[in-house]
């Protein structure tokens, strides 16, 4: 009662000894919570500190007995050690498995990379709400390895995953919700989804009306835009949009050159090559790799990754002398940055032994592929399609050195791979099925040869005019078939065919 009569009387001085209280009273609670966030903080801090001293010790050379180690090794006992030695630190197991994984998908080694990110998320779930944005990057991660490893349905799973919450934190245009529209567009494209696709496409375009205010993110929603577009054969618009990043960017001027604009250079270069416009793609790898060499130099994955990228043109217009030397210095370079036996080395190897093969220098392209085989072939470097690209080299690098009989085995198991991962008319099926065709008429088996080299010219008749190699060689091989089997006829009316 007392209290209220005075504090009727002197209102301001009792406000403002209230507000200062409060004020007083907020900070001490701060204070506590800094203090316990500080605290919880440290511990995580040393209980890092102590993993990574384990990690540092497990390469001591008086416990590896003068072996080198593999970062495949290192990658192993760190997984055996989260297992071990974090079970009570659920969040700090979780980064580090979410980096494990990172480090097998680098290496190649995609089921163990699926296996660890998936073991990750499943720790957030434990941690964080089902909503959080947090997940958003694991479940994007998780999707896309998922897809390397060839498990495209939970690849879409995963990926329609991070949608959902990438669109309730952005709400509009945005790299993040544009990014992942575009993966789950290949995860839909792969499985045929093609109905599935066409409004992930209305959603990015109405997106792009809406572009971000800071010029940067708005060229980086420009670009995947374009890259979703492409990937739908879209080419005016795709090209009309990487146009207007490209613009954008170059509008910024920044110094160093962002990294993502010398993506950007390469996905346009790869959508011009899909459709055989190998000078503009020239123009625009040439250009990537200069940016890279003198922003990062040689030795880089930027420019290891461009100097791939122009490989492409430079082999498709017959630069056959440079595309060598350049082939030659990425496998050089590939081998001192990440080792012999990795995923980086062996499609170096993989691209010198193409234009090898090209060049008509069968035997040391033979020896290329094999080498690039028996590697696909391991846990560490598994990967289906790029071991049915290296079986076909091999098949048809035999075939090249008149050994027919040794190239069917290998053709053969190169069409088994394609057929069961790839769509039913794919153009890299029926080249394999005419290579195999070729094979066995050579054997003479002219009845098990026809329907292979028969079906692959339904489909190669039609591949784009700028191919015209591919089908110059599959008529020459009809011909071949039907002089053999004396059927004059069908030579003669597929012979017409190669002069036009």
């Amino acid at each position: 009662y007392q209290f209220r009569k005075f504090a009727k009387r002197n209102k301001v001085l009792v406000g403002g000894v209230i507000a200062v209280m409060v004020v007083l009273i907020a900070g001490v609670i701060g204070t506590s919570i800094g203090m316990f966030q500080a605290q919880s903080e440290a511990r995580k801090a040393g209980r890092m500190n102590e993993y990574l001293k384990g990690m540092i010790a497990f390469l001591d050379p008086s416990k590896t007995k003068g072996h080198d180690i593999t970062l495949r090794q290192v990658l192993d006992d760190a997984s055996r050690r989260v297992d071990s030695e974090l079970t009570d630190e659920p969040e700090i197991a979780a980064e580090l498995l979410q980096t494990i994984s990172v480090g097998y998908e680098q290496l190649g080694v995609f089921d163990q990379a699926v296996l660890h990110s998936k073991r990750s998320l499943d720790l957030l779930g434990t941690l964080l709400d089902e909503d959080d944005p947090r997940l958003i990057d694991p479940w994007h991660h998780y999707g896309l390895q998922c897809f390397k490893a060839n498990d495209i349905p939970m690849a879409e799973q995963a990926l329609r995953r991070a949608l959902d919450l990438n669109r309730r934190r952005a709400g509009g245009a945005d790299s993040g919700v544009l990014t992942t529209i575009r993966e789950l567009g290949h995860a839909l494209q792969v499985q045929g989804k093609q109905d599935e696709i066409e409004p992930l496409i209305a959603e990015a375009m109405e997106a792009s009306k809406r572009l971000p205010s800071d010029p940067r993110m708005a060229a980086q929603c420009l670009h995947t835009l374009g890259d979703i577009l492409a990937t739908q054969h879209r080419v005016v618009e795709a090209e009309a949009t990487y146009q207007r990043a490209l613009e954008m960017y170059r509008q910024i001027q920044a110094d160093p050159v962002p990294g993502d604009y010398l993506v950007l250079l390469r996905d346009y270069a790869t959508m011009l090559e899909l459709f055989q416009r190998w000078p503009e793609a020239e123009v625009l790898g040439r250009e990537a790799v200069e940016l890279s060499q003198r922003q990062f130099g040689d030795e880089h994955e930027h420019t290891i990754l461009s100097m791939n990228n122009l490989l492409a043109s430079l082999r498709a217009q017959q630069k056959l002398d440079e595309a060598e030397g350049l082939a030659r210095s990425v496998l050089t370079v590939s081998r001192k940055l990440y080792g012999e036996e990795t995923n980086a080395t062996t499609v170096a190897l993989m691209n010198l032994g193409t234009i090898m093969r090209v060049r008509q220098a069968p035997g040391p392209a033979l020896e290329m592929f094999r080498q690039v085989v028996e590697r696909r072939r391991t846990p560490e470097l598994s990967d289906e399609l790029e071991l049915a690209k290296a079986l076909g080299g091999e098949g048809m690098s035999l075939l090249d050195l008149a050994l027919a009989g040794e190239a069917e085995a290998p053709l053969r198991e190169c069409l088994a791979i394609r057929e069961r991962l790839q769509s039913v008319n794919h153009p890299s099926i029926m080249i394999v099925r005419n290579a195999l065709g070729a094979a066995l008429v050579e054997q003479g088996r002219y009845a098990d040869a026809e329907p292979l080299l028969v079906s692959s010219w339904d489909v190669l008749r039609n591949v784009p005019a700028s191919a015209g190699q591919v089908r110059s060689d599959c008529l020459a091989r009809l011909v071949a078939l039907y002089e053999r089997w004396g059927r004059p006829e069908e030579a003669e009316r597929f012979r017409s065919l190669i002069a036009r």
